[in-house]
C-alpha cells in the first residue's frame, strides 16, 4: 500500500525526474479506431509553437488525509470553461519563471499567496491540443488551508479529491463526446475530471509508483 503521509509524498515528488512531455496517453481522447490525436507526438506539437502554461497540483491536509485541490472553472472563461482543473494558467511575459506563473495564477484563482504554498517539484509537461498550451505542473503543499478562497471571477467552486481516491479500482470511467471519441475520466462524487487535468493526475500516480501500461504510451 502506498504511503500518503506528507514527508514520504514530499520525498517522492521533490525527487521526481520530470520529462519534457508526458508519454502516457491513458486519459487522452481516443477515436473509434482507438487512435489518439497525432499532435500528442513531440515532433508534431513542436510545429504548433504552443503557448506556455503552468499549474499547481496542491495537496491539502485534512483530518481524513491529503486531498488534491481542484477548481471548477467559471462558465464565462475563454478556455476550458466549466471544467474541473488545477489552479493555473498562461505564463505572462513578466513572470520570473514557470513556477512563479503557477503561483501567481493560484493566488488569482483560489486566494493562496505564495507564502501559503510549499513547492516540492515538477511533473511531466502536458500538451493540450484544443488550446495549444504546453503545461508545466508543479507539486506542493498548502500550508494554510484556511486561506483557500475561490475567486468568483475565475472559479465557481473549489473541489477537493482525496489523494487515495485516484488509486481506487472504481475511480475511473469512460464517456463519449460529440465526435464519438472515448474519453476516460476520474470520478469523484458528482464530478468528472478529464482531459489535461486527468492526464496530470495520472502522471502523479505514476510518480507515486503506479505503472503505466505500455499500450498507453505515445
Amino acid at each position: 500500500m502506498l504511503d500518503f503521509d506528507v514527508a514520504s509524498l514530499k520525498a517522492r515528488l521533490s525527487g521526481y525526474q520530470w520529462r519534457e512531455i508526458l508519454s502516457c496517453l491513458r486519459f487522452a481522447p481516443r477515436w473509434p479506431d482507438k487512435s489518439t490525436n497525432p499532435l500528442y507526438r513531440q515532433e508534431e506539437w513542436r510545429k504548433k509553437n504552443p503557448r506556455l502554461g503552468a499549474v499547481m497540483l496542491l495537496f491539502v491536509p485534512r483530518l481524513d488525509g491529503l486531498h488534491v485541490l481542484l477548481t471548477e472553472r467559471h462558465a464565462g472563461l475563454k478556455d476550458h470553461a466549466g471544467e474541473l482543473s488545477l489552479p493555473g494558467g498562461r505564463v505572462e511575459p513578466d513572470d520570473a519563471s514557470l513556477e512563479a506563473a503557477a503561483l501567481r495564477e493560484t493566488a488569482e484563482e483560489v486566494g493562496l499567496p505564495a507564502e501559503a504554498v510549499e513547492v516540492w517539484g515538477r511533473l511531466d509537461r502536458v500538451y493540450v491540443p484544443p488550446s495549444n498550451f504546453l503545461v508545466s505542473p508543479f507539486t506542493g503543499l498548502v500550508l494554510n488551508p484556511g486561506a483557500i478562497n475561490a475567486q468568483a471571477a475565475e472559479v465557481t467552486a473549489i473541489v477537493e479529491v482525496p489523494l487515495s481516491r485516484l488509486f481506487d479500482s472504481d475511480a475511473t470511467g469512460c464517456m463519449q463526446d460529440a465526435t464519438n471519441r472515448d474519453i476516460d475520466y476520474y470520478a469523484w462524487q458528482e464530478h468528472r475530471v478529464w482531459g489535461a487535468t486527468a492526464r496530470i493526475l495520472n502522471n502523479l500516480c505514476e510518480a507515486l509508483g503506479q505503472p503505466c501500461d505500455p499500450a498507453h504510451r505515445a
